[in-house]
């Protein structure tokens, strides 16, 4: 698949890092949720009923009434009006706002209706759960009363107008003088009757309705006195803390891990500068003795290895062992491999070409002059005053006497010819070159080398800088052999198994692609 792929392992690396720190997190949004909650939150209770409002009743339908389906209850609870007379009955002020919530929701597909009071209060919560099934039930009982009244008084006006019209019929039908006038007077009377016999009989049957009529809104289930808060609760607020805490904790780590520019993994160093990894050093434990040095002897011996398997195809006389900045620890790297090939019986000389700020000495315990500047200023120095034995086969050529021009000597001929000297009386050169971020005195020293090694730093080297200086020993033509990784992690120490016949998996199978050409020496 084309393109660039996502690559979450800087952000999952960033996130085991800081786990505890995530953890904290998350633990401290679950105790910060969880004191909120009990001090400093409210507690909210709820009374409830459970109503069944009724389809229909016969007195409904001789009233003419329509009975009110259970969604028309529930806008009438939801109105302003009905909340407000509930906080009247409750005798509570028209300007202070009301110490409760009042809801309604019908259960679908029926015609039951549930209401809900909330309030701090869980006495005013029962109270006005109470007051409004009271009022709703008035409310039922006046429509009901209005709609039999309504039809009482339309019937007793049919009544009488059909009163009247008998009356009048009779009238004439005494006074008729043909046989036919009074059949149809009497046909008349007749149909008259017999409708003011159904309005009476309906108004009969209205007004037992009337007298045995029954509330259309059933309680099901009253409001009871709430025991406990609804809401704050204490598990689900927690909970939702701890899941804001981690969130952010992630989100953190995430964020470490998009926006840090330096160098987290011995992969991503390896990956990134596409280098092969010579050596890893790992962090000292607290708890042992000895330095990094002592401390790392193993991995000196593999870069040692790889060194000499980097030298089949081009001899490595001189190595200048260099950094992007201070402290990433480049003096330790050429004092341990100096050591580590010094064990093989073979010469090995220490350069510190660090002329700004010089330490190989203080490894050793010396003083810095005389030394390499003195020697660069003055050619009659004689090489037997300048270097100093320090160890079985190992020798050091200290920076020597402060500069001020320490860039100008380094780039000078003389330089050059003073390495190329001592490379033919030692088996090894090994030069300590200022980091790059001083100047232009790591690419001068570099110059005169055989091959390069590359210093980084976990957590201290930046991706970008460490590109440019590759970029610009490069440019100058400049044989990088690889990379030793230092300040990493002892967990396993899986790179040396990895890269020099640990007897593992990989066994020794990294050793022939650094003696390939092309591989070991990258310019």
């Amino acid at each position: 698949m084309d393109g660039e792929e996502l690559d979450l392992r800087p952000v999952l690396d960033s996130v085991r890092r800081r786990l505890p720190l995530v953890l904290l997190l998350a633990l401290a949004g679950l105790l910060g949720a969880l004191v909120l909650t009990r001090f400093f939150s409210q507690p909210v209770y709820r009374a409830s009923a459970r109503i069944l409002v009724e389809a229909g009743q016969p007195a409904a339908a001789l009233a003419g009434s329509i009975p009110l389906a259970a969604d028309t209850y529930v806008e009438l609870v939801r109105g302003e009006w009905l909340k407000r007379e509930v906080g009247r009955r409750l005798e509570i002020a028209d300007g202070q706002g009301l110490p409760f919530e009042l809801t309604a929701r019908s259960v679908r597909g029926t015609q039951m209706v549930v209401l809900e009071v909330e309030s701090p209060d869980p006495k005013v919560a029962l109270e006005a759960a109470r007051q409004t099934l009271g009022l709703l039930q008035e409310l039922v009982r006046q429509r009901q009363a209005e709609r039999f009244a309504a039809a009482e008084q339309r019937l007793e006006g049919q009544v009488s107008e059909l009163s009247a019209e008998l009356n009048r019929v009779r009238t004439a039908l005494s006074q008729a003088r043909t046989e036919a006038e009074r059949a149809s007077l009497s046909d008349q009377l007749s149909r008259l009757q017999a409708a003011l016999g159904q309005l009476q009989a309906s108004y009969g049957n209205l007004r037992l309705a009337q007298a045995q009529t029954s509330d259309l809104i059933i309680v099901l289930e009253p409001p009871a006195l709430p025991e406990r808060p609804v809401r704050p609760n204490l598990v689900v607020n927690g909970a939702v803390g701890g899941i804001l805490g981690l969130i952010v904790g992630l989100t953190y780590a995430a964020a470490v891990a998009v926006l840090d520019r330096r160098f987290r993994s011995v992969k991503e160093a390896e990956e990134l500068l596409k280098l092969p990894v010579l050596a890893v050093l790992y962090r000292q434990d607290p708890a042992s003795e000895g330095g990094d040095i002592k401390h790392n002897e193993e991995a000196f011996r593999v870069l040692r290895t790889n060194i000499r398997f980097s030298a089949v195809d081009r001899p490595l006389n001189v190595l200048v062992v260099g950094s992007v900045e201070p402290e990433a620890g480049k003096t330790t790297v050429a004092v341990g491999l100096g050591r580590a090939l010094a064990s093989l019986g073979q010469r090995v000389l220490l350069v510190d070409g660090d002329l700004r700020r010089p330490s190989l000495h203080e490894v050793f315990g010396l003083n810095r002059s005389p030394g390499l500047s003195d020697w660069l200023v003055n050619p009659g120095f004689e090489a037997d005053k300048l270097l100093r034995l320090v160890g079985d086969n190992l020798w050091l050529l200290a920076a020597g006497t402060p500069a001020p021009n320490p860039g100008d000597l380094l780039a000078s001929q003389r330089f050059a010819e003073v390495i190329r000297g001592l490379a033919g009386q030692f088996g090894a050169v090994i030069m300590d070159s200022a980091p790059a971020a001083v100047g232009a005195d790591l690419l001068n020293t570099a110059a005169v080398a055989d091959g390069f090694i590359m210093v980084i730093s976990l957590g201290l080297t930046e991706r970008e800088e460490a590109n440019r200086l590759l970029n610009q020993l490069r440019g100058e033509g400049v044989r990088v052999l690889g990379v030793v990784v230092n300040r990493a992690e002892p967990k396993g120490r899986a790179y040396y198994g990895y890269y020099y016949g640990g007897g593992g998996k990989w066994g020794l199978g990294i050793l022939p692609r650094l003696g390939r050409k092309g591989d070991s020496s990258r310019t």
